[in-house]
């Protein structure tokens, strides 16, 4: 018995003559089974035993049972090329056709009996290129994300950091009047996330849910839209849908959340590149455009741009010109950034708080390394596996290995970013993870034996969310997630809902207080208040003591009897008690 396909009008159960069919509009895929030659022959056995699943592939089409019934499914042509196709005026061949399929009578009830009763994995209902398989993936995504939800880590020192600066990006010039180094395009996003949610740390966390559904949605469209995989199928959303789970802070959002979003359009106009070589200078700008867009959440994206210039040299051949535009669209960002705080008269207060701030950071680990260790231990076994299976087994078209060859640079190059940023923190590899998607799920699809497929997906999933979970709870030994979360201030129980301006370093007084005074970073800050002898620092600290005068001032370093010597106006406003000088105003209420 073999397997075959023809397209033709839909067939009607109950219905056996080829004329019933002819002069209808619509044209569908069927498969039939009968007698064959040899080499058909020898495909369909493998149909015929427990590698059923093997038809559940390419391209939409149903089944004709022996009685009459169709059975919609997912099929792959088994043998070379793309199948016996018959015309819809080829009556007599039709016919012949679909005697065949009635003949093969009980092979064919024992075939698709075993399908039906087969139950579908998770794996081959994903690989139906099926765009509704974004919804369950949806769903999937948000079941995988209510024990963060419903049992939530504690506040980190990153979600502290935008909260405070959400509430005063609004009235408050950044960098000049709100010292810190929050990068531009992510003190905007503070304001608006301010502006939608205050400080609800679920209302962040469902809409760190959405980007990351709609990254892993884009980046599966992305691969089927420039033929990435020999099939179109969804599975890369579903490994870069699970890869989000690795760590409970990569459902937050963050400056990497935000920047690695904008890096995905940069990685479409790549592709774009790579496959049409089309004259277009519209693409190579606006791939320089994104890359810099992504520099003003995380300025350390910019390694992009090296990286996309070695990628479009060696896979493209993009000319010289092309290449400059890249760079034109880059540098247009940041100069149109810099023009603005040269309008306010600032520009040495953005160089000095955005650009040299991140470029002076001491680099360290946020989390301990063999916490990190352990959280890379499955997707890092599954990439070393995949590279080894492709190397094998994949056959490539040419444009598919240049593909695999960018999505490979493409993934040094964010490794290299992630181990060269300030903070090494899980969500630092954020932009590590369509790279990771891509290779991975190669893996799964290449395994032949179905079942196997399934189990090795279903090691991955338990691996990701069960290894997430149990390091979160200290299940496993020697893991560490402290430094992400700000200590407990010592004067948390007395200060709360007040304006609050801290000389020193205490971010956990911010959890119930938000920022007077506009001086935030202490790095940044230490200047003004170490040497209140300079005009400048004590004309900047009278302009922030006027325009945003905290309640309460925490004097943990003892700087603030030299201050308030030179700023005698404010210092008339305050009790001091110990390290503590409180806003005479708010004593009074």
């Amino acid at each position: 018995m073999a397997v075959q396909f023809f397209q033709h009008a839909p067939l009607v159960p109950g219905q056996h003559h080829a004329d019933e069919y002819l002069g209808q509009a619509e044209i569908r895929t069927y498969a039939y089974i009968h007698d064959g030659d040899e080499r058909i022959a020898q495909q369909a056995a493998l149909i015929a035993l427990e590698n059923a699943a093997e038809l559940f592939l390419y391209q939409p089409a149903e089944f004709l049972l022996s009685d009459g019934s169709t059975h919609g499914v997912k099929i792959r042509n088994p043998s070379a090329g793309s199948g016996q196709i018959l015309s819809e005026g080829s009556r007599g061949a039709l016919q012949q056709t679909i005697a065949s399929v009635e003949a093969a009578g009980e092979w064919s009830l024992r075939i698709f009996g075993y399908l039906r009763k087969k139950p579908r994995g998770v794996l081959r209902y994903f690989r139906i290129n099926d765009p509704y398989r974004l919804i369950s993936l949806l769903v999937l995504m948000v079941l995988a994300s209510l024990p963060l939800l419903i049992d939530p880590p504690d506040i980190t020192l990153q979600e502290i950091r935008d909260m405070v600066v959400g509430e005063r990006v609004g009235n408050k010039i950044l960098y000049i009047d709100l010292v810190d180094r929050t990068p531009p395009l992510m003190a905007v996003a503070d304001g608006v996330l301010n502006l939608l949610f205050g400080r609800s740390l679920l209302a962040r966390h469902l809409l760190a849910l959405i980007i990351l559904f709609f990254q892993a949605s884009y980046f599966a469209v992305l691969l089927i839209h420039n033929r990435a995989y020999n099939e179109n199928t969804y599975v890369p959303s579903l490994i870069f849908g699970l890869l989000c789970f690795l760590s409970f802070d990569l459902l937050s959002v963050t400056p990497e959340l935000l920047g690695a979003t904008v890096l995905l359009f940069a990685l479409n106009s790549i592709f774009k590149e790579i496959e049409f070589r089309i004259d277009k200078d519209s693409i190579m700008l606006n791939l320089g455009l994104f890359i810099g867009l992504a520099s003003l959440f995380v300025l350390s994206y910019a390694i992009f741009l090296p990286g996309t210039i070695v990628i479009l040299a060696f896979f493209a051949r993009s000319t010289f010109r092309k290449l400059l535009l890249v760079v034109l669209g880059f540098f247009l960002v940041h100069g149109i950034l810099l023009t603005l705080y040269y309008y306010y008269g600032q520009p040495e207060e953005l160089w000095r708080n955005f650009y040299l701030a991140h470029l002076d950071q001491t680099r360290s680990l946020d989390v301990g390394l063999r916490t990190l260790m352990y959280l890379a231990a499955v997707p890092l076994f599954f990439f070393l596996v995949s590279l080894l299976m492709l190397t094998r087994e994949a056959h490539f078209t040419r444009y598919q290995s240049q593909l695999f060859q960018v999505l490979f640079i493409w993934l040094i190059v964010a490794a290299t970013e992630a181990l060269l940023s300030p903070g090494i923190a899980p969500h630092s590899f954020i932009t590590v993870l369509p790279p990771l998607a891509y290779f991975i799920g190669h893996f799964l699809l290449l395994i032949r034996r179905k079942r196997i497929s399934e189990f090795m997906l279903w090691v991955f999933i338990v691996g990701i969310l069960g290894g997430s979970y149990a390091i979160r709870k200290g299940f496993i030994q020697g893991t560490d997630y402290s430094r992400l979360f700000a200590t407990a201030s010592p004067y948390q129980e007395r200060i709360k809902g007040k304006d609050v301006m801290v000389v020193g370093h205490d971010p956990g007084l911010y959890r119930y207080n938000s920022l007077g005074g506009g001086f935030f970073d202490w790095d940044l800050s230490r200047e003004y208040f170490e040497h209140p002898e300079f005009y400048e620092h004590v004309i900047r600290m009278n302009n922030a003591f006027n325009e945003d005068p905290p309640e309460v001032i925490i004097d943990e370093r003892g700087l603030m009897p030299a201050v308030m010597d030179r700023l005698p106006m404010v210092a008339r406003h305050y009790r001091r008690d110990s390290t503590t000088y409180w806003r005479r105003e708010s004593l009074s209420r």
